[in-house]
């Protein structure tokens, strides 16, 4: 069996569209909002019968598992033909054309590279020092394994060497962001040396980079390096455990985002496994959207107090501008009001009981954000109050629910004793400057030009969920009424099958599936339970009634519009035998 055919065959589309989006039934298929366009009213379909998708939003686009893989991991087709193939257990030549290539010989070496620090830090003499260290701040031992956690031994070249010994190229080493180029002599440095090694993974799960720590603080080397970018590592594209957290993401309808690797690694450990890291970079719109395909809603644990803030608030902004629902979790404080704990992996390991009530009781951004910035110092100094009450102004601006604009305009009135209608307008000038949501929103793509009447598609789209109403309309449109030739030809098609099947109704329906198949029909049905997937018969019936009588009149309407022409031709051609026949098929259409 051809490869493809053989993959189609032992994966559903529901699994695999469903590992990036909630779909819920609709008739007998299935519906998400579109990951490929921001849109609030779900119109991304999924049909299991037919194992296709089809998105009747802004994208106008559907296709099979392959293009949806292709598309929403921005793959090629050899790249999604190799990751549908490992999860169908389907086995491919080595020297299948589809699958090989740069990308493919880098994630074979990154593998390598993965496996051959693990084992060092399994079992290599110099890695004493690196075991304890792990041992001692992994909760659970067994995530060593299921991360694949490792070492990297001092030697200056010992990963460059044995990857040279497994017939990667010194190239394709320094590409993979593995090693850089002696300053003199020939041969390699390795990047990683001496320091606990943790692959960085992409969604489907594939090692694509490392970030390194060093095992005892120095104050001469960075803590942590990660890989620098490289085509298979761009970290404003990576979220660091989102291939291990996305389905309890999922099941819990929340992402608890921390700083850290360790902070991870705690929090994960400890059970709460909807968890994922920054890993030292910067939120960008690219981490907020691919954490949206999972959840609305986004709970950060991160040090608000340090000099990152800005960075952090960036990160935050971004989250509210893509219209998603963000908490602070805050770890508790001494009486003096300073942090108790520096961060999730101290207060865990410290008392895992705080940490679960401070997940508990994380509150809104907007909260959090009036109660630190509004203080009662704050308050008492004019320039401050104006200075904090404009950054809270910006961030409500980016609020999509005008209700809860609502709601923080009041609360901001009431606390710096400012009329409403005041801050509205300082908010409504602020948005003609501020660019960050105009900018997010511009990224949208332009509207793919549809083929077809929209009504014409609704009633086919209607006819083929539910071919019985034909029955009701035959008589009512005829076929030359429907302009679109495709369309025209199926609705013809369905008549003669309410012709043969006059005294069988019942078997009309898989007539219809026989007869009226392939991409346009099938895209059609999608579109039907898009619209009506819960809608009962009568209600179709009166439905389709509307949309025949609708696409009739639109019809003769077109029609009497070109006869008119045609009758003024003649009478300026004095011809008129044309003449009385026009006027004959005038009066034909007003009486129809």
């Amino acid at each position: 069996m051809d490869p493809i055919e053989e993959i189609k065959s032992k994966i559903d589309i529901v699994d695999i569209v469903g590992e990036y989006l909630t779909l819920q039934m609709a008739g007998g298929n299935f519906r998400a909002r579109c990951p490929f366009h921001d849109e609030k009213t779900p119109s991304f379909m999924v049909s299991r019968a037919k194992q296709i998708w089809h998105c009747f939003g802004g994208c106008n686009e559907g296709g099979d598992i392959f293009k949806f893989v292709m598309k929403q991991e921005g793959m090629e087709f050899g790249e999604a033909l190799r990751y549908l193939a490992g999860k169908a257990g389907v086995l491919l030549e080595r020297q299948d054309p589809r699958i090989s290539g740069q990308k493919h010989r880098l994630l074979d070496l990154l593998e390598r590279a993965a496996d051959y620090y693990h084992q060092a830090l399994r079992r290599a003499p110099a890695s004493h020092d690196a075991r304890a260290y792990v041992a001692a701040r992994i909760l659970d031992p067994g995530m060593i394994d299921s991360f694949l956690l490792g070492f990297s031994l001092p030697e200056q070249s010992a990963l460059s060497t044995y990857l040279l010994s497994k017939k990667f190229t010194a190239h394709e080493i320094m590409q993979a962001g593995l090693a850089i180029q002696k300053e003199q002599g020939y041969g390699l440095i390795d990047r990683f040396r001496g320091r606990i090694m943790i692959p960085i993974r992409n969604l489907r799960g594939d090692v694509v980079g490392f970030g390194g720590r060093i095992l005892k603080d120095d104050q001469t080397l960075a803590k942590y390096i990660n890989s620098p970018q490289t085509p298979l590592y761009d970290k404003s594209r990576i979220v660091f455990g989102l291939d291990f957290a996305k389905q309890d993401i999922r099941k819990n309808d929340a992402a608890i985002i921390v700083e850290g690797y360790m902070d991870f690694f705690s929090v994960y450990g400890m059970g709460m496994k909807n968890v994922v890291a920054s890993s030292g970079t910067a939120l960008t719109t690219d981490h907020i959207r691919l954490l949206s395909r999972f959840t609305q809603n986004l709970l950060f644990s991160f040090d608000m107090d340090a000099a990152g803030t800005k960075a952090t608030m960036r990160g935050i902004e971004q989250a509210l501008a893509e219209g998603m629902n963000v908490k602070i979790i805050r770890l508790p404080r001494n009486s003096d009001g300073s942090l108790k704990y520096k961060d999730p992996d101290e207060c865990i390991r410290a008392d895992v009981s705080a940490w679960e009530q401070s997940v508990r009781d994380a509150s809104s951004f907007m909260e959090y954000h009036f109660d630190t910035l509004l203080t009662p110092a704050a308050l008492s100094d004019g320039f401050e109050k104006r200075t904090y009450a404009r950054q809270l102004l910006q961030s409500i601006g980016l609020l999509s629910d005008r209700i809860e604009q609502d709601h923080w305009i009041r609360n901001l009135g009431t606390r710096i004793g400012i009329s409403e209608s005041l801050l509205w307008e300082e908010l409504s000038a602020m948005k003609r400057g501020v660019p960050l949501k105009q900018s997010a929103q511009a990224e949208k793509k332009m509207p793919t030009e549809k083929k077809y009447d929209s009504r014409e598609e609704l009633l086919l789209a209607l006819l083929l969920k539910n071919p019985r109403i034909i029955f009701s309309l035959s008589s009512l449109l005829t076929g030359t009424m429907i302009q679109a030739s495709e369309l025209r030809e199926m609705y013809e098609s369905l008549c003669t099958l309410g012709r043969e099947f006059l005294e069988t109704p019942d078997m009309i329906g898989e007539a219809a599936e026989k007869r009226c198949s392939g991409e346009v029909p099938d895209m059609l049905r999608l579109l039907a339970d898009k619209e009506w997937g819960d809608v009962s018969d009568p209600e179709l019936d009166r439905i389709a009634l509307a949309l025949a009588a609708a696409l009739r009149d639109a019809h003769l309407r077109l029609e009497i519009t070109r006869l008119q022409a045609r009758m003024r031709d003649a009478e300026q051609r004095k011809d008129r035998a044309a003449m009385e026949d026009y006027a004959k098929q005038f009066r034909d259409l007003q009486n129809m």
